[in-house]
């Protein structure tokens, strides 16, 4: 049954091509995305965990069953209704893999308990540098401790993620140790996390377990209005700093009207290839987490996340709570 199960889903692994310009990345439309077979999608709800669904809120109702997705890249891939809980699409959704800077969710969410001064001052020593990924602040230049945050969430900045473990007053130790503990307290029960910038490919989840930090993390002010930054920008004595997004869905369509990014934050690791989690509403107040993990390309992970997104959208229907 195992065997005919693996060769079914190998004869399905179709990978969508997607535009690699940023004007197609732009575009308003996915015209290459393809509607899933329906047995792609029996296959995964085999391979798959069940996902707890709260029943105190009515879930939406596919009102095109026809309709069973967009075929990805993404090695894991999930859209969640999140006032029922209610899984709307899945793709190998309990499948631990690396998440790279997703871990930075994670590492604020932490920081941000130890109740910090964020306007006090703050900098990056030299301590704090690590290789790999881009550095955006000079050594020993004074910002504060907001900014480094921003830094660290918006352009996904390592060093600053590093001085804040710094900062916080905990050992390494003891902020990794609360980086899991909190982790378990969200039900992520398969994830863990080794250090916090996302650089170690030890750190790991799923695409489910993504889901219950995004829920979590985005009701934290400082995290959601940072991470719908489209550039953070702050000055020290002797520069102004200019840092970009990493998240190029906030200059798409998806973060117009009707839609609207409400948070989320993108990962990459050689090794884990390249991944997204983010949470969009609808103008009718209806919201979903998207997260995919393992897209072959930047591009792919937005078109992917846009794709799954905007067919959630248009497929399903959200009953009236009023």
């Amino acid at each position: 049954m195992m065997r005919l199960l693996a060769q079914l889903v190998l004869s399905l692994a179709v990978v969508e091509m997607v535009p690699t310009s940023v004007p197609a990345l732009e575009s308003a439309h996915l015209p290459s995305a393809r509607e899933e077979p329906a047995v792609v999608r029996e296959v995964s709800r085999l391979l798959s965990p069940e996902l707890p669904i709260d029943r105190a809120l009515r879930p939406p109702r596919n009102a095109d069953p026809e309709s069973l997705g967009v075929i990805t890249s993404a090695v894991s891939a999930i859209v969640v209704d999140k006032g029922s809980g209610q899984v709307l699409f899945e793709k190998n959704t309990g499948e631990v893999r690396p998440v790279g800077s997703l871990t930075k969710l994670l590492s604020a969410a932490v920081f941000l308990e130890t109740h910090p001064d964020l306007d006090a001052p703050a900098s990056v020593l030299k301590e704090d540098l690590r290789s790999g990924g881009r550095d955006h602040l000079y050594v020993d230049d004074e910002v504060r401790v907001r900014d480094l945050l921003s830094a660290s969430l918006v352009g996904s900045d390592n060093p600053s993620t590093v001085s804040l473990l710094r900062l916080s007053g905990l050992s390494p130790e003891a902020f990794v140790e609360r980086m899991n503990a909190m982790a378990g307290e969200l039900g992520m029960e398969r994830s863990r996390f080794v250090e916090p910038t996302g650089l170690d490919f030890r750190n790991v989840s799923t695409a489910w377990e993504l889901v219950l930090l995004l829920r979590r993390v985005l009701e934290i002010p400082e995290i959601r209005e940072a991470t719908i930054k489209t550039t953070a920008e702050f000055t020290s004595v002797n520069r102004t700093y200019v840092v970009p997004t990493t998240n190029l869905l906030l200059g798409s369509y998806l973060n117009r009207e009707p839609y609207s990014i409400v948070g989320g934050k993108t990962g990459f690791l050689p090794s884990a290839a390249y991944g997204l989690g983010i949470e969009v509403e609808d103008g009718e107040g209806h919201a979903v987490f998207t997260v995919v993990l393992g897209s072959e390309s930047v591009n792919a992970r937005f078109q992917e996340a846009k794709g799954l997104t905007e067919w959630a959208f248009d497929t399903y229907e959200w009953p009236d709570e009023n």
